[in-house]
Parts: C-alpha cells; structure tokens; sequence
C-alpha cells in the first residue's frame, strides 16, 4: 500500500493535473459508473422511506385507494408535437429513478425499492368523439384511476393525451394531458417539477438543431442524489430528540375531533370525498392581508386560527389538532427532485369560548412556528410513538387539514404552444374535513374537501360561508371572543328555527285509544301474530276488554300498577293493553331476569298485582295477588266485552320501567301517557310505516324500545308481529317488509 508521499501518488496527481476540464470529467464519468455498476452487483434494495412505509401499508391493507393517488390535467393548447412530448417524458423519466421505482415484499423480510432501467415511455393517445368536452375528460380521468396501481409491478403513473375533434373558440388545437400518480412516488411539488422538466425537455427538442450535441437534452443540472438516497438517509437519522418534543407537545391530546356529522361514522372509511369551492371578495381578503400585518403574524396563521375558531364553534372541543403539511425540501439536493417528501405535522388548538381571537392568534402563530421547527420528525415516527387508539374509521392524530398553498394556476409557454393546468376533483378526501386556501392575484380562494360519507354538499358550502363570516368579523374586531361571533346569517336563523320547532298538536288521551280507532276502523285486519296464532283488531280489542274488567274484579283501580312478568306470548300484549284500558299502569318485568332484581322491584313499586305464568317462581311480596290468565280462561271469557268506561288523560302515567341499576340500585322513571304519545306520533312521521306493514316485535319489554314496537302499529300498520323464538337483540333497525309480514 502506497503511503503519503509515495512517488506513485505524485505521478498520479501529474497526470491529473495535466488533463483538461473536459478529460477530467471524461474520467470522473467512468469511474463512478464503474462504481455504481460494481456497487449493482452487491446493492440491489433500497429501504423505503416513513411516509413510503405508511402508504404501502395502507395499499396493503385498503387496496386502490383513490386518496393517495394524484391526479393532474393540463390543457395543451397550440401545435402539439406528440412525439417530442412522448421524447421529453422519457427524458424525465430517465433522470428520476423514483418514476421506475417498483415496491417488492420478499418472503423472508421488510419490503423494498428496486429500480428499473430506463427505456422508453409511450403515452396512450385517444381521440374524442364529438360531445362534451369537459364531460369526456372527467370520464377519462376517472378512468385512469379506475385501475388501482400494483406497486410490486408498475408502472405507477399512467398518462393519456387527449385529442378534441375540433378547435376551440380560440382557433387553437387543443390537447388535454392527463397524469394519475400514486402518491408513494411523488407529492405535490413534484408535479410541478415533473411538468417543468417536461416542458423544458419539449421546448429544447423544438429549438434545437438535431445535428447540435447539445440536442441530447436541456441544460438542467443532473440530480445530486435519487430518491432512495434520501430514503436511505432518513432511515439513518436519529429522531429521537426530535419525538421527544413531539411527545410533550401532545401529550394528553385527544385523539379524535368528533365534529357534528351528516351521517354516522363508518366502521371502515371508503375515502370517497367532494369539494366545494369558494372565492373571498378582494375587499375581505385585503382586510385579512391588513389584520395579518397589523398583528405581526402571517397570513397562514391567521387562517388557521380562523379555522380553528370554526371548529371550536361546530365541535365544543376546547383540545384537538388540526393537520398541515411541510415540504421538507429544506435542503439544496432535494429541492428539484421527485418523489414523496412531503411531512405531516400536526397543530395542536387550545381554545376556550371567552378567548378573544387576538390571543388564539398568537396561539396558531407560535404553534406553527413551533412545529416548522421540528417539521423533519416523520410523522410515522411521531404516530408510533404516540401510539394513539388505531380505528379503520378515521385517521390517526388529526383528522382535519389545512393548507395554504404558495401556487396555483400554473401556466407554461412554449414554442407554438401553451400548458395550462386544469382543474379537476378526483372524488376522494383522505380526512374527515380539509381546508386548502391560496392566494392568487390578491384574492384569497379555496375548497373544502369533505369526506361525503359524513357530510352533505350542503353542510360543506355552510362551513365555507361561516368560515368567511367568521373571519369578516375578526378582521374587523379581533379583540371579541371566539364565542361571541355571529356565524348564522338570516337563511342560517331560519333553518334553525324550523328544524327545532318540532312543536306538534297532541290528543291529550290514553296512548291505547290509537289501537282502539283502528279496531272500530279495521276490525278484520290481522292485529297480531305469535307463531300459527293471529288475533284481528277485533278479537285483540275484545280479550283485552275482558281482561280489563277481569283486573277491576281483583281489586285494581285506576292509577294503580300492575306488574307485566309474563314470557312472550299473546297473553302478554293482552295483559298490556287491558292494564291501559283498565286505567291503571304497568311496571314491565323479565321473566329471564335474575328473581332478586324482580323482587325488589316489585317492592320498590309497590305492586298489588302482578301477571305471571301459572308455573313462575315464588318470588311476590307476600301481600302480592298472582295473576295468571292462562290458568283462570273461564273466568276471563266471563267478563264483558265492552270497553270499560274509564278515560284516562294524557297525565296519568302509562307504565314505570326500572333502569339496569347502573349506581347498584334499580331506579323506577315512570312514562305518562302524553310522553308516550309524543313519541308514537313523532316516529308516525320517521321513519313511518305504510298500512300494509308489520313491525318484528324482538325486544324485551323491560326495555324501553319495547312500547314502540308494541304501540306503533297500531295507528297506521297492518299489526304487531311477535317472533315465537326469543332472539337476542344486536342492533335497532326497522325489519324490511319480508322479514316481518304476518
């Protein structure tokens, strides 16, 4: 081996210094391909980066997933020349290994980057008929992402180049492009480098004489580094300072921003998701521009705390987080590369309803800057260590997001042609709520991104409407409290007042005299079924008459209670509707219930009377009457079959039901007749039932739920329908008409 000194490195360093610049980067050339080829032989896996790790587990576990694909449409318009197009994609294609990057999970370990050589890269070319432009690219968007990516095979990106039959009103041809991206290769700032390197390719290849060396490409500086050179750094660093902030900056958050919702949260989100658009007036956004100076913050935070103020309002919460994005792309070898850079950092919202806007604006700004300062922690890491409750129905952390992008409306002139963006909606939202926001030509403009599995278009263009409210007034006066800000305008003042005036004219009588309406109206139609029995209106009338006559013979008088501890049967609707007609009420009792808990209630109550099968156990105060219809049929079909003439009003109570005891000690909430009746009608209005419908009467009768089963169809449906075989209760649904029908 050669020490310092050694005349062998002398003459080395001669001949070097002898060479010209061009032979010296001749020779560089060779030996770090030389290296990078011998490197080949033994380096064939590069390491996913954070985010990368996420995103493949999330295609794992949510294949096709349209959020994290990324859609792009540019309108071409002027003298395509589609294969210098087709040339200069290849050309960029070829400079970013990210865009031949395939994701490889072997059998026996961690998956893995492998990157393919270069080739070419032909774009699919489709002509369209004539029709509606616009229409037809929304269609072929949504077919080219239609297809979920295969990140193990590739490609993922996918081009088409639209062609329209005719001219626009310009004069001009016009081309449509569209990319479809996953987003495990790219982020949004790299479309803007994808499509200015591809710009700059075309624009070279059109002014440049084939002949010329320099034709081989423009003169963009070759990348210092890929992307798995990035990735494999990250995986290096040491994060642990950085996760140590982070855990104390959120500690104690919660982890989820239960919003008010449209519909109810699913077990498993699908990730299909609108925008609505909204514009500022250049007078608000001049005044926010203004208020933003004047408070020494910037813009970004006075959004934010304006969109943390809106959710205060919707959600009550005092404590939750709002999700931004940071480019990472702080260092000079990132800055023109493709690929997936782009960092979560999670805003942490502290706001009480006396707190006046000017102090939860030094909040967002001090939060913002606070979070910018550790903004390179991967937001995987952060998550892992936080370790908060992982559901599939919503994200973890934060699940709403805001962003104030820097550029918008991107346009690129080229030799005889011009790139326009358009604007697009690919149908997915990958949080509950996001807000994007950017300011283009001094107006402030934006969407709200809503998953549509909780909210309406409606609701979202109200979010956007009370956002502008909210900030109109803050702009003027940031010294009033967050609560004291009107959000509702007189359209918002007079929905409210509808949806809440649910005052309603009541009969102030017995819930039972509906059922008794619809015996004298329809006496033939089937009433109840139990198994083979069924009971008309008539006939349920006239046993429940007689059993009504049949208490007031053992002693029971109106506003008394009687206890219901009989199995499902008809002997228990029965034996409901007489204690009604008797004028009494009922204490509902599970037969299946431990014989100490129906004890004590019955204790507690005061029951004199009690409904029991003839072979139930002793378990009745001493001073308890049994009562066993059954057992005493004679004596029952002696009665009368006329309604006993009493009338109880709408304050007399209907039944007393016991909780489950929860404090360790049943507690009796007695139900008048008006509550009852109150619930009967308003459930006649929602969900409602047709005349030919039965209801599945599957609850026990000791639960609330119970009456409306029993008591509903009597106003307008065909009957009750009792299911012979007690079945255990999973879930409260209205049975379709094939699962109930008698």
């Amino acid at each position: 081996m050669s020490g310092a000194g050694d005349p062998i490195d002398a003459d080395l360093a001669a001949k070097l210094e002898g060479l010209s610049p061009e032979e010296k980067r001749t020779l560089l050339t060779r030996l770090l391909a030389r290296r990078a080829a011998a490197e080949a032989e033994t380096t064939t896996r590069f390491p996913l980066s954070s985010a990368q790790q996420r995103l493949w587990f999330i295609e794992r576990l949510s294949p096709g997933q349209l959020a994290y694909v990324i859609p792009t449409a540019l309108d071409l318009v002027g003298r395509l020349d589609v294969p210098a197009l087709e040339a200069a994609l290849t050309k960029t294609v070829a400079r970013h290994e990210i865009l031949r990057t395939r994701f490889v999970q072997p059998q026996d370990g961690e998956p893995f980057q492998a990157v393919d050589p270069e080739g070419p890269v032909p774009i699919e070319r489709v002509t369209l008929p004539r029709g509606e432009p616009d229409e037809q690219v929304r269609a072929h968007l949504a077919d080219l992402l239609s297809e979920p990516f295969d990140l193990e095979h590739g490609p993922l990106f996918r081009t088409r180049l639209l062609a329209l039959p005719h001219a626009p009103e310009d004069g001009e041809p016009l081309h449509v492009l569209l990319f479809a991206i996953h987003h495990i290769v790219a982020d949004y700032a790299s479309l803007r480098i994808l499509i200015g390197e591809i710009a700059a390719h075309y624009a070279f290849g059109r002014t440049t004489d084939e002949d010329d060396p320099g034709a081989h490409g423009p003169a963009l500086p070759e990348p210092a580094i890929q992307y798995a050179d990035y990735a494999v750094w990250q995986r290096e660093q040491d994060w642990a300072a950085g996760l140590d902030w982070w855990a104390e900056a959120l500690d104690g958050m919660p982890s989820l921003l239960n919003l008010p919702t449209d519909f109810p949260r699913p077990a498993r989100r699908r990730y299909t998701g609108a925008r609505h658009v909204f514009r500022f007036s250049p007078a608000l956004s001049e005044k926010l521009r203004r208020r933003a100076k004047a408070e020494r913050v910037s813009l970004y935070a006075l959004l934010l705390a304006g969109f943390q103020a809106l959710l205060f309002r919707y959600s009550g919460q005092t404590d939750f987080a709002i999700g931004t994005t940071a480019s990472n792309r702080d260092r000079s070898e990132l800055g023109a590369l493709i690929g997936l850079f782009v960092n979560n950092l999670v805003l942490r919202a502290r706001v009480e309803a006396d707190l006046p806007f000017a102090a939860l604006l030094e909040r967002a700004q001090q939060t913002t800057q606070d979070a910018i300062a550790h903004q390179d922690v991967p937001f995987e890491q952060i998550v892992e260590r936080l370790d908060p409750d992982r559901q599939l129905s919503h994200n973890a952390l934060f699940q709403t997001m805001f962003v104030l992008h820097n550029t918008t409306h991107e346009r690129v002139d080229l030799p005889a042609l011009s790139l326009r963006a358009r604007e697009i909606e690919a149908g997915s939202a990958r949080f509950d709520l996001g807000l994007d926001m950017v300011e283009f030509e001094g107006t402030l403009e934006g969407f709200f991104e809503y998953s549509t599995e909780l909210f309406t278009a409606s609701t979202a263009a109200r979010f956007a409407d009370h956002f502008e409210r909210l900030l109109e007034a803050v702009a003027l006066d940031p010294k009033q409290s967050i609560a004291e800000v009107v959000l509702f305008d007189a359209q918002d003042a007079r929905r409210v007042r509808e949806t809440n005036a649910t005052a309603a004219p009541l009969p102030d009588e017995a819930a039972h005299r509906a059922f008794e309406r619809v015996a004298d109206a329809s006496p033939a139609r089937v009433a109840l079924q139990f198994g083979e029995a069924r009971l008309d209106y008539a006939e349920l009338d006239r046993r429940a008459n007689r059993v009504a006559h049949w208490l007031a013979a053992h002693g029971v008088r109106p506003g008394e209670r009687v206890g219901l501890c009989l199995p499902r049967s008809v002997d228990l609707v029965v034996a409901l509707l007489a204690v009604l007609k008797a004028g009494a009420h009922y204490v509902p009792l599970d037969p299946s219930h431990p014989n100490a808990r129906l004890a004590r209630i019955a204790r507690h109550a005061g029951l004199r009377h009690v409904f029991c099968a003839p072979n139930a156990p002793d378990w009745l105060p001493d001073d308890c009457v049994r009562l066993t219809p059954a057992s005493e049929r004679s004596a029952i079909e002696a009665q009368p079959a006329t309604r006993p003439v009493i009338d109880p009003t709408g304050e007399d109570l209907a039944y007393l039901i016991y909780t489950s005891g929860s404090t360790g000690e049943p507690k009796g909430v007695p139900i008048r007749h008006r509550s009852l009746v109150n619930l009967l009608a308003s459930m006649a209005r929602t969900p409602g039932l047709e005349a030919d419908d039965a209801l599945l009467a599957v609850t026990t009768i000791a639960f609330d739920i119970a009456t409306l089963e029993l008591l509903r169809p009597s106003a307008r449906a065909r009957g009750w329908c009792w299911p012979r075989r007690r079945r255990r209760w999973t879930a409260r649904r209205w049975p379709s008409r094939s699962s109930a029908s008698a």
